[in-house]
């Protein structure tokens, strides 16, 4: 069994003698494949020397990160205490419970440890650490950190020092997992000199927190009726597709335990209040794509529990079967948009199902297995707003569409440009999954939604400058003008709500200028989208050739439909009404008639 990412926990159970220099601590490592934390002795001996440092696992082999560890551990701990190095030899002895030992992560526990020995004194027998180091101090990243508190919870330890990520990093969001579920205060250190204070002079460990609330300006909102002075715009679809996005979403939030995790769902719980507010008044596509960005939180946080490969490669088997149990109904003049989204979106979930099944696949430890279950959970969101749209696309029936052999031409050009421009990133990776099962209008709305967000325009707007905010509220006109169809127009509202956002924050000049760069990409999103929708339609095959310029050509030829299908129906009722009242008047004339021969035969019978 071979035992990775040795080492985020310190307990000194030993002591130092002034003649050896003998201390003794407890490491954890990942078991892995097991998918557990184990606790492992080390014991460090610090003699009169020449500056060897040796690293001994009994019969386990020790891997040369692990020994590299242990040398810029003696080297930044010298330092720090200003002693020499070359007058001392380090001898480190692992009590392995594996056939081998191998990881850099020990490298902070080690750093502690070394500087333990030298000063003859003891550390805290309830601190763990872990995290690698370099020969300057700087604490650098690890793995394993939920099987690692685990592990620590088991032999007592209330506080756990890790390496510094970003708030906004799924890391983070590990950490503030493992401290809630093990009750152990977690406490981030950017460089060895900090963790000092804790390992040697008892620092009371202030938990991390973990903040996504937000607040939205929704009191200032103004109600949305129609951004589309030309035409009426009808959004239930996109209610709809709220309804599906906000349904899931709070069965997640339900389901996490308050207990452990109270003051997380406390914010979603207030974070789903803001986004009924923004739909109540008319952002539809906007609340629900606030609500997908918060649901894989909401989905992890209540699933934590499943961090076992079985339990995840279950999940992961049951989203990938109702994913690829939807299938898009026929495209027809009144419902392609929602087709060609919602196949878009099956490409996105198809991407992030193959993220999640690589990770469970190359999986080490529990870190991995919960990061896999995050990427299933967005397929599962994606799949469930592409069934909402292939639903509301069943019930806008008229002439069917399809495609014609140009488009392909069309979308195998557009994604070797996006790939000469982007590379291999997502959207034009998943432009080319839907080329491949021959959905090509699909891949051009994917390449739009490409040629929006990876145009690093946005990110230099600056909501200070007056010019480039009066540059994207005309842009904003502009696009409310013109927008075709269902989704651009959409889009359009959203900008409207990020223009308003950004000048309800103009006194914190970075929020304000982040909301003016979001309502750009989504201007920028609208008008690629409609030129996308332009393709598609002017690459019909024969004989498809009702055309849909503005939404409400949409609903106008739909109102037509209807209309006549209903005169249909009356002219047929009142057609067999006349029929059937023609047949009876015939009927009793004729058996009324007197002179006939049945009328004679009647009479001689009586």
């Amino acid at each position: 069994m071979r035992v990775y990412g040795l080492v985020a926990l310190i307990v000194l159970l030993g002591s130092s003698v002034a003649s050896a220099y003998t201390v003794h601590i407890n490491a954890l490592a990942v078991l892995v494949g097991v998918y557990q934390g184990i606790s492992t002795p080390i014991y460090l001996n610090v003699t009169p020397g020449t500056g060897i440092v040796n690293v001994t696992a009994g019969n386990a082999a020790v891997g040369s990160d692990t020994v590299q560890s242990a040398r810029y551990a003696v080297a930044y701990a010298t330092s720090y205490l200003g002693v020499n190095e070359s007058s001392y030899n380090f001898n480190f002895s692992i009590l392995s419970a594996g056939s081998n030992v191998s990881g850099p992560s020990a490298g902070l526990p080690l750093t502690l440890l070394t500087i333990a020995a030298l000063k003859h004194t003891q550390l805290p027998q309830n601190l763990v650490a872990t995290g690698t180091i370099s020969t300057n101090g700087s604490v650098g990243p690890i793995g394993g950190i939920f099987d690692k508190a685990r592990s620590a919870k088991t032999i007592g330890a209330n506080v756990f020092l890790v390496p510094y990520v970003p708030n906004d990093s799924f890391e983070y969001t590990l950490y503030y997992l493992s401290q809630q579920s093990t009750g152990i205060p977690i406490v981030e250190v950017s460089n060895a000199i900090q963790a000092v204070p804790y390992a040697f002079s008892n620092r009371s460990a202030v938990p991390l927190t973990y903040n996504i609330s937000y607040n939205y300006k929704t009191g200032s909102l103004a109600n949305i009726t129609t951004e589309c002075p030309s035409c009426t715009y009808n959004g239930t679809g996109f209610e709809q597709l709220a309804n599906v996005t906000f349904d899931i979403a709070q069965r997640e939030v339900n389901s996490i335990n308050g207990s452990k995790f109270g003051s997380l769902k406390s914010q979603l719980e207030g974070l789903m209040a803001q986004y009924l507010q923004i739909k109540s008044k008319g952002y539809l596509y906007t609340s629900s794509d606030l609500v997908f960005l918060t649901y894989p939180t909401a989905f992890l946080f209540g699933h934590y529990s499943d961090s076992n490969m079985s339990s995840a490669s279950a999940e992961l088997e049951n989203i990938t079967n109702y994913c690829t149990s939807l299938t898009p109904p026929q495209m027809t003049a009144l419902n392609y948009q929602y087709v060609v989204s919602g196949e878009a979106r099956y490409a996105w979930a198809m991407d992030a199902l193959s993220q999640s099944q690589a990770l469970l696949n190359s999986s080490q430890s529990s870190d991995q297995v919960l990061s896999a279950i995050a990427a299933a959970s967005r397929a599962y969101a994606w799949c469930a707003a592409v069934s909402q749209l292939y639903n509301t696309s069943s019930g806008l029936g008229a002439q069917p569409l399809a495609a014609s052999q140009q488009i392909q031409s069309v979308a195998a050009q557009q994604i070797s440009a996006a790939k000469s421009r982007y590379g291999n990133l997502p959207y034009v990776n998943e432009s080319e999954y839907s080329y491949s099962i021959g959905q090509y209008a699909a891949a051009l709305y994917t390449l739009a939604y490409a040629d929006t967000f990876y145009n690093t325009t946005a990110l230099s707007l600056n909501a200070s400058n007056s010019t480039e905010v009066g540059a994207v509220v005309s842009l904003a006109k502009t696009a409310a003008s013109s927008a075709n169809g269902t989704w651009p127009k959409e889009f359009v509202i959203q900008s409207y709500f990020y223009l308003q956002q950004a000048n309800a924050s103009s006194a914190n000049a970075t929020a304000a200028s982040s909301y003016l760069s979001s309502a750009y990409s989504t201007l920028q999103l609208s008008f690629n989208i409609d030129k996308a929708d332009s393709t598609i339609m002017a690459n019909l095959a024969p004989g498809a050739t009702v055309s849909l310029a503005t939404t409400s050509q949409i609903y106008a030829l739909e109102s037509r439909v209807v209309l006549m299908y209903w005169i249909i129906v009356v002219l047929m009722i009142i057609i067999i009404v006349l029929v059937v009242g023609m047949a009876a008047h015939a009927l009793s004339h004729k058996k009324a008639r007197p002179g006939t021969r049945n009328g004679r035969r009647a009479r001689k019978i009586r």
